[in-house]
């Protein structure tokens, strides 16, 4: 009987030894599953590489690599008793993308084309600043000059009022403010 005591513990022993292992590489694997799942909801992983899987009693660490898109991130997750406890995730990395370029251009263009717009409007207020004719209505001129001028046809302004009047309309709010101000 002892011939046969010896082969069977020791085939009982690999039974367990065995059963054990295969418990542990499912759990393992599970947790594996877990981590996955885990960085596809909140990062939007695709496929996963490197994986490693290393444990103690129910808590399992999952470290390795997540792809999305062609770029890869490395992710550090922790399950316990058959749930994500904790996931750190480095973010994924900057893309270098074409279209940045188009956009500079046209911010560079739209920032071009806004300060011609105000070089013009710029332009044309001095323009027309210079349309007064100072020979006669600068008021601020102290000298023997005449107290009154005309700008355009039918329009007489006052210096001493510092107001313009219209031929048969009075007062022109248009032309006081071109003359005077």
């Amino acid at each position: 009987m002892n011939r046969w005591l010896l082969p069977l513990v020791t085939g009982l022993l690999a039974l367990v030894i065995v059963a054990e292992d295969a418990s542990a590489s499912r759990a393992s694997r599970d947790a594996e599953y877990e981590c996955e799942e885990a960085m596809e909801r909140r990062h939007d992983a695709e496929r996963f590489h490197g994986l490693t899987v290393s444990h103690r009693g129910n808590d399992y660490k999952v470290t390795g690599y997540a792809e999305r898109d062609g770029d890869n991130a490395w992710f550090e997750c922790w399950v316990d008793n058959g749930r994500v406890e904790d996931l750190e995730f480095n973010g994924w990395p900057t893309r270098y993308d074409d279209d940045d370029d188009d956009d500079k251009a046209k911010k560079v263009a739209a920032g071009v084309a806004a300060i011609a717009v105000i070089a013009a409007i710029a332009s044309a207020k001095k323009s027309h600043d210079n349309d007064h004719d100072y020979d006669h209505n600068d008021y601020r001129d102290h000298d023997n000059r005449s107290s009154t001028w005309s700008p355009a046809r039918g329009v007489t302004c006052y210096r001493n009022t510092r107001q313009c009047y219209e031929s048969g309309h009075g007062y022109s709010a248009y032309w006081t403010n071109r003359e005077f101000h």
